[in-house]
């Protein structure tokens, strides 16, 4: 009996020995290191350039996120200035026509 629990056991080490690493398989670093090591080295012209033209899309559309932004806060800020002079204006208006006397 024990000459075959030990057969089984040695079977199963050699098995678990002779089977993949332990590592996870979705472990992200793991995925990551191979990755790395198949990606190119050398990167040819067109790389270089779908990679410049993609930080030049990013870019633009940056600059111009920020242009509408900047054109949007001088509109609030115009509007609030006509506001305030339409305000004056019609206190200016009231005070006059308070003066003017009726018949």
């Amino acid at each position: 009996m024990k000459s075959i629990t030990f057969g089984i056991v040695l079977i199963l080490f050699t098995n678990l020995l002779t089977t993949e690493s332990f590592a996870i398989k979705g472990d992200i670093t793991i995925n990551n290191k191979e990755n790395a090591d198949s990606l190119p080295i050398i990167l040819n012209d067109e790389d270089v350039n779908d990679i410049q033209k993609r930080q030049n899309r990013a870019r633009r559309l940056r600059r111009q996120r920020r242009r509408r932004n900047q054109q949007v806060r001088s509109l609030i800020t115009n509007v609030a200035i006509l506001q305030m002079q339409l305000n004056n204006l019609q206190s200016a208006l009231n005070s006059r026509l308070a003066s003017v006397a009726t018949m």
